[in-house]
């Protein structure tokens, strides 16, 4: 029984949800942590020497630049795994990580305007980074054997990507 237990954990699905749970988790945290640093500048005063277009370029560009290049990681990662399919298949495994990545973007934005301090959104990073790994399916579905608490998965960003 023990070796039975042990080939399906190591099963190619498994392994697939977990690199995918990782790149999504990934995704995430470095975009609140692009939230962080932006509040952190915008409070600082580096963009008010910028015209309002200007302004706005420059705080976007700085906010994505986290999350386009864990996108990046990510894609590199699956495509080493040898997970990432060639094709049409693989272009929606491409456009899935590009939507969420916008996503995890509008989140972490959304976030950064709600809170008024960026050492309370920092804070808020180990929170996210926990709740995701323990409650979304990224390495166990914690829902399967706990159906009670499985809504809670449901607060955090990477559940969506994964299911």
């Amino acid at each position: 029984a023990p070796g039975i237990i042990i080939s399906s954990l190591l099963s190619p699905f498994i392994f697939l949800k977990a690199v995918k749970g990782i790149n999504a988790v990934i995704i995430f945290i470095m975009s609140l942590y692009s939230a962080c640093i932006l509040k952190e500048d915008e409070k600082k005063g580096l963009f008010s020497t910028l015209h309002s277009g200007e302004k706005q370029s420059c705080q976007i560009v700085m906010f994505l630049a986290l999350p386009v290049l864990s996108f990046i990681s990510g894609i590199l990662a699956l495509f080493f795994a040898g997970i990432l399919k060639s094709g049409i298949s693989g272009i929606f495994q491409i456009a899935e990580l590009i939507l969420y990545t916008t996503a995890a973007g509008v989140y972490a934005w959304i976030l950064k305007l709600l809170v008024r301090s960026s050492s309370i959104l920092l804070c808020l990073i180990p929170f996210f980074l926990m709740g995701s790994l323990i409650f979304t399916p990224v390495f166990v579905d914690i829902g399967r054997f706990v159906p009670s608490i499985g809504w809670i998965g449901r607060l955090f960003l990477p559940y969506y990507f994964l299911h």
